[in-house]
């Protein structure tokens, strides 16, 4: 083929011709129709055929950079238009000069005077010339005048789509590769030569190949999957990202496509590679506000520069989180992880900043929001109000102490109990307590009011407690001498007034409460509203009111007692203990250690402590109910999941969703100065503030002059300045994809993948924000897996410092190592790691790998398309180890399908080792590598092969990619270039039970032979014989075995790997006969067998000279070389 660059180049052409017009750019479906109908005139008329194009195109010299971008370069465009072996190909540089030709003198000029057109063959709505004047109606005129035929190819169409250059370039604008592969009839590919990048690649042990892109290419910026071509049928996958630094930051002002190679080690720099592009992947998520970001800026300004402002603060955290992003992206990218690195899904992006905030106006608008004063975890270090997702509970020693609370009245009491009181002995109404320092916000006694409760005279004064633990106190006080006086029922006791232990001044009631259990204490609690949720509630019923004695740093305020003011509450203790001794209110005090919540972050106890808080309520409209009612239209894996967050649902108080910090999503809501209501306009302004925030984010809220929004009513309102909970923010993600794919269809998302501790967590959050806005389940499935523990079973965790990184294994073992650690391993329980666990995972690894490798090397040689061996004319074990195979797929599908990925590897193991590596492959060698190499039983035996590494390799993908993707390189005949674009192999079958040769006959079989296969063993360590080979074996068995085996005839040696074999009855064993333990009626007899080995197939046989031709080899190998082949049915 001739490429003739210019007009100025066309040289004599001495024949007719068929010519073809246009840009094809992509050489789309179109195009490809349009080539073949050009190739069928050229062979029918015996014309020669030319492709006309323009270079440059003709927009890209008219509009310069609004010209449309290429779908194709120059140089591949060349090079497939090549493949349809045209005459010529005419390249017509377009220019000022060539634009002022007319249609008219192009075709008399050019297409007539020299290249002798007779056909041309063009697209429907093609135009070309001066003026675009060139078109179907003028080439008409003017062949009818100069003998030309005009043929016009009418469009395409694939799925009501038409196939044209402006659908695939708008395809992959769109990032919709799918569609741009399904018009162009290939995988969308780009090609160029590698360019030298930051070498960052080889620092990762992850080459990479940089081509030069222009700066308008079609696809946008982001991370894709792809294979390379490097050489012809040399095929690589990896990740590529799109941008002007798509991976990290280099000098490039113009795009680069930079991959990332998997398993390959070579350099690529100055060749020229295609890059097959398949699919976009996925928004890689961060969360990026929240406490700890917060708290290390604060650390620098600390150090650096003292106070600043708000807005200066949020642009540092912004600054903080985004160096995060980066960090964690290069370690994401040395792992191999697949993400759209570059449009990652930021919780700080502007947009999603403001899609959280309409996801709270919609909750605002079902009126599932209001503010309280009620007590909430806080943390002290936080200085900061916690959500039940951020409590986990540990062991802690706590004071434990019974205090008494001095009734007020004496005679009120005498009269309830029907007693009178001779002695001026007081009268306590006993509580425990394990929390001394709550004791100061006391402000009543709850007891229970059907409990009976006993009066107890004691030498020191009268005790009241309850009845059912009268002994227990008693004997924790140590007292040995008391009398019971009387009893009441606790209701009998509701507005009893008691003094305060040491508090002067202060009458607390006693009040009635069904929380009281008899569990432990003594059937009366101290009830202090601001630290602790059950005594706010029953304070509430009593109009009791919160104090909030204790600031935000866990310090009393002043004016609470004069040795508490200022203290810390949980150094406080020592100091309460000391007070009730004063006022002889101390009765008993022990350590107990116990569960008791902490904060996630810091580690470090928590108190309950009332504060000025937003709630989403959850029993407004039977919320509780309806998540209840979700939680079972899901699939949780492991199932005890349900049950799990089930119970956390029916327990779980109202959700604080308010934070007293700045780096977060704004609350963006106004309440009334004097009411404390919310705006009643609150759902139009938070649409407003929502819009100004995905402009120019969070910021906005602290900037906002509140007129603008309020207008005239500004003054009477203040602005909220209270953030968001951060698992509001990861609650919403599942939202926010709707909010910015308007096209998103899926009601919800497939699965929920997260750690056990997400119950309580993202899952929680998640569920309630979308049954509330949706009244539906945001997953179908959760999946929940245990964490990774160190050697001595402690969790993993960056705070504690005994992580482990995953970029130390891959760098030593390889990546599908750790992926093949973590499949094997039971998610569903902690999963322990060490290099003893990791050396295992390498073992496996192995055998998988080296099964692989050696039914590669068996069918080197093997066509599929011309070898295939039908299922009626395979030999019987082939038969078995298709369809043994076919039951080992069924059963790892299953697996796969319950996502028991530890039971995909153990069944991978046993059908690689047992099935396949010491029973069928050790067998087929000899017919593998001694049998005529075109012979029927060997391409038997090669078409079990080859049907099972095509299962395997299938098996294998999710888990080992990159080692499945290199085997599926070396198969022949593959479907797709690409393993993980295949379906499960469906040319497997199973054995005819009703057939003599089933499975229950070949399971007898294998059994048979590992017990011959011990007794091997055996001979070979006393050093009886060598190998297997120079044995002669004589199995005594029963009748019916005896027949079995038979059938086999001269075949049955091959099954046991010897040169000889004899089938006897069992009752003719010799003594020394050894026997099975396992196979009942069967003795096994061993010896040494007589004769030459064969340097051929190394079997031994019975040496005589009349094989002179060939002395040295057997007969069944001489067979196998110059004779007609050796025959083989069963084995």
């Amino acid at each position: 083929m001739k490429i003739i660059r210019g007009i100025h180049n066309i040289k004599e052409i001495n024949s007719n011709s068929v010519v073809t017009i246009g840009n094809f750019d992509g050489i789309h479906l179109g195009h490809q129709k349009l080539f073949s109908h050009i190739y069928q005139i050229g062979q029918k008329y015996k014309l020669s055929t030319i492709v006309v194009l323009f270079e440059p195109q003709p927009l890209e010299f008219l509009r310069k950079n609004n010209a449309p971008v290429r779908i194709t370069k120059f140089r591949e465009k060349i090079r497939r238009i090549s493949s349809y072996n045209f005459d010529s190909i005419l390249c017509v540089k377009f220019n000022k000069s060539f634009q002022s030709l007319s249609a008219k003198d192009f075709i008399i000029n050019i297409l007539i005077n020299k290249l002798h057109l007779k056909f041309i063959v063009i697209g429907n709505d093609f135009r070309f010339g001066f003026q675009r004047n060139g078109n179907i109606n003028l080439l008409k005129k003017l062949g009818y005048k100069y003998q030309f035929n005009v043929i016009k190819i009418r469009p395409l169409y694939k799925n009501n789509i038409k196939i044209s250059s402006t659908n695939i370039r708008k395809a992959l604008s769109e990032n919709n590769i799918k569609l741009a592969s399904l018009l162009l009839g290939r995988v969308f590919s780009i090609s160029g030569r590698v360019i030298h990048g930051n070498k960052i690649g080889r620092t990762m042990n992850y080459p990479t190949a940089n081509i030069l892109l222009s700066k308008n290419f079609l696809l946008t910026n982001g991370v894709y999957a792809v294979k390379i071509k490097y050489c012809p049928n040399k095929y690589a996958i990896g990740i590529s990202n799109i941008g002007i630094k798509p991976s990290f930051s280099n000098t490039q002002k113009n795009k680069l496509l930079e991959v990332y190679l998997f398993d390959i080690k070579i350099d690529l720099y100055g060749k020229y590679i295609e890059i097959f592009i398949y699919k976009k992947i996925r928004d890689e998520p961060w969360d990026c506000h929240g406490l700890p970001i917060e708290q290390k800026v604060e650390e620098k300004i600390k150090s650096n520069q003292g106070e600043i402002s708000t807005t200066e603060f949020q642009e540092k955290c912004r600054k903080y989180a985004q160096d995060q992003v980066e960090k964690q992206k290069k370690d994401f990218i040395r792992l191999g992880v697949i993400g759209d690195w570059d449009n990652p899904h930021l919780t700080m992006n502007f947009k999603n900043e403001a899609n959280i905030i309409k996801t709270l106006s919609k909750i605002v608008q079902k009126k599932h929001l209001y503010q309280d004063f009620k007590p909430i975890h806080w943390c002290l270090k936080c200085a900061s109000s916690l959500s039940e997702a951020e409590i986990e509970y540990s062991k802690k020693k706590s004071d434990s102490i019974i205090v008494g609370f001095k009734f007020k009245y004496r005679s009120i009491i005498e009269k309830l109990f029907d007693f009178q009181i001779s002695n001026k002995k007081e009268i306590h109404l006993l509580i425990w307590t394990t929390t001394p320092w709550t004791l100061p916000s006391s402000k009543a006694i709850s007891i229970h009011p059907d409990f009976q409760y006993q009066l107890i005279e004691t030498e020191r004064c009268y005790l009241i407690i309850a009845k059912e633990l009268v002994e227990k106190t008693l004997n924790t006080l140590k007292i040995k001498k008391s009398i019971i006086r009387n009893y009441v029922k606790g209701r009998f006791l509701e507005k009893m007034i008691c003094l305060h232990p040491f508090l002067k001044n202060i009458d607390l009631p006693v009040i009635l409460g069904k929380h009281v259990t008899l569990e432990s204490g003594t059937g009366a609690v101290h009830t202090a509203p601001d630290h602790g949720l059950e005594d706010y509630i029953i304070s509430q019923k009593y109009n009791i009111k919160t104090s909030n004695i204790v600031n935000f740093k866990g310090e009393y305020i002043s004016n609470t007692h004069d040795k508490l003011d200022g203290v810390n509450v949980l150094e406080a203790n020592s100091i309460i203990i000391e007070l009730l001794i004063k006022n002889n209110t101390f009765f008993h005090h022990e350590s107990l250690i116990h569960s008791y919540p902490h904060c996630w972050r810091h580690k470090s106890p928590v108190i309950y402590r009332a504060t000025p808080q937003w709630f989403i309520d959850i029993d407004q409209k039977q919320l509780r109910i309806k998540l209840l009612q979700e939680i079972k239209k899901v699939r949780w894996i492991p199932e005890w999941g349900e049950s799990r967050i089930g119970e956390m649902i029916k327990k779980r108080p109202d959700w604080c969703i308010s934070r007293q910090r700045k780096w977060g999503v704004p609350m963006s809501i106004f309440i009334h100065k004097n009411t404390r209501k919310i705006h009643p306009n609150t759902f139009v302004f938070m649409k407003k503030i929502a819009k100004k925030v995905e402009l120019e984010g969070l910021q906005v809220w602290w900037n906002i002059d509140s007129k603008e929004i309020l207008g005239e009513e500004y003054q009477s309102y203040e602005k909220i300045l209270d953030i968001l909970d951060v698992w509001f923010e990861s609650g919403n993600t599942h939202t926010t994809i709707n909010y910015k794919n308007k096209n998103y269809t899926k009601k919800n998302a497939d699965m929920f993948l997260e750690g056990s501790d997400q119950h309580r967590g993202w899952f929680m959050s998640s569920l309630i924000i979308s049954t509330l806005i949706s009244e539906k389940k945001p997953y179908s499935e959760v999946l929940t897996h245990g964490f990774v523990v160190d050697g001595k079973g402690q969790k993993m965790s960056k705070s504690i410092g005994n992580t482990i990184s995953p970029n130390e294994i891959v760098d030593t073992l390889g990546a599908d190592i750790l992926r093949l650690w973590v499949a094997s391993s039971n998610y569903s329980n902690d999963i322990s790691i060490s290099n003893e666990i990791l050396k295992s995972s390498s073992d496996i690894y192995r055998r998988i790998r080296n099964t692989a490798r050696f039914m590669l090397a068996n069918i080197s040689d093997f066509d599929p398309k011309k070898n295939i061996i039908s299922k009626e004319n395979m030999v019987l074990l082939d038969k078995w180890a298709i369809g043994q195979t076919k039951i080992v797929q069924e059963e790892i599908i299953q697996h796969y399908n319950n996502y028991n990925f530890h039971a995909v590897i153990q069944r991978l193991m046993y059908f690689c080792s047992i099935e396949m590596g010491s029973f069928y492959l050790d067998i087929i060698k000899d017919r593998q590598y001694t049998l005529k190499k075109h012979s029927q039983e060997r391409r038997s035996s090669q078409t079990a092969i080859y049907y099972i590494i095509n299962s395997l390799v299938r098996w294998i993908a999710p888990i080992l990619s990159f080692t499945a993707d290199e085997i599926w390189s070396y198969l022949p005949e593959n479907n797709s270039q690409y393993v993980f674009m295949e379906e499960w192999f469906d040319k497997l079958f199973y054995l005819d039970q009703d057939d003599l040769f089933n499975y229950q006959f070949w399971n007898e079989i294998i059994t048979i032979k590992h017990e011959i296969n011990k007794f091997l063993e055996e001979a070979i360590q006393n050093k009886t014989i060598n190998n297997s080979l120079e044995t002669s074996i004589i199995l005594y068995v029963s009748h019916e075995l005896s027949n079995k085996l038979k059938i086999l005839e001269q075949e049955t040696k091959f099954i046991f790997l010897t040169s000889d074999i004899q089938i006897k009855l069992y009752d003719t064993a010799p003594k020394n006969a050894k026997k099975s333990k396992i196979v009942p009626y069967l003795k096994v007899s061993l010896e040494k067998i007589k004769g030459k080995k064969c340097p051929r197939c190394w079997h031994y046989f019975n040496f005589t000279k009349k094989n002179i031709k060939n002395s040295d080899i057997c007969n069944r190998c001489i067979l196998n070389t110059i004779g007609n082949g050796e025959k083989r049915i069963f084995i």
